[in-house]
């Protein structure tokens, strides 16, 4: 795996967020394959450069607006990381709703952050990389349509580093009842169903859920998973 950076990794808090040219490690090959998907427009529609899942009248999204007013109105969640933010097409939405809310969004496409940061100077935006590096501390790190375009190896270490983090919740779309199997082609945007609940993740111990996504304490999380 080639990284960018070397050395013990840099990790971007909640605090340390708010400087946004922070950025840990990056495993190039992941930051090259999702990088082509952005500069070639693969996803790119209309509204929003990151594919119909994105559109504001997405089912997914509509569900995802809930979730997060039920995370934040009914759970206290304040700080909420993006990840990844894609084009920030539709959270922004909840920004509007709930202006209080410290919002990070990251992703681990540079030009992508820099054209978010051009678009919306008010709001943090960090390059990132889930995989290979540990988030800071959240009330919630959100995650919509990430782990279906890893391997099931790429989701593990990503929630054991969300887990690292010491954030509170992870909130994750969710493909509920689908048998998993891994991802075949490991490369520009290809994806397959996931369901966390089932192994070899076999996340337990939900605390809410709807249609298409669930919620954890990462706290009952188990270290290592797999």
């Amino acid at each position: 795996m080639s990284e960018r950076g070397s050395g013990s990794a840099v990790s971007v808090s909640g605090d340390d967020a708010s400087s946004p040219k922070r950025a840990g490690r990056i495993d190039q090959s992941l930051e090259d394959r999702f990088s082509t998907v952005f500069n070639s427009t693969l996803w790119g529609e209309g509204e929003t450069v990151s594919g119909p899942g994105s559109r504001l009248d997405n089912p997914m999204v509509i569900k995802a607006f809930d979730a997060l007013d039920h995370a934040i109105t009914r759970l206290g969640v304040r700080s909420v990381a993006d990840i990844p933010c894609g084009d920030f097409n539709w959270f922004k939405e909840v920004l509007k709703k709930h202006p209080r809310l410290d919002y990070t969004g990251f992703d681990i496409v540079q030009p992508l952050i820099e054209m978010n940061r051009q678009r919306f100077p008010g709001v943090k935006f960090v390059q990132f990389d889930i995989v290979s590096d540990v988030p800071g501390k959240f009330d919630l790190i959100f995650t919509k349509e990430l782990f279906i375009h890893l391997t099931d190896a790429q989701i593990i270490r990503s929630i054991e580093n969300m887990k690292a983090s010491g954030s509170t919740y992870l909130m994750a779309s969710n493909s509920f009842g689908v048998e998993n199997e891994d991802l075949v082609h490991n490369e520009l945007g290809y994806a397959r169903p996931v369901d966390l609940c089932v192994r070899p993740f076999a996340l337990a111990n939900q605390i809410w859920r709807n249609d298409f996504y669930a919620m954890w304490r990462l706290g009952d999380l188990k270290a290592s998973l797999g």
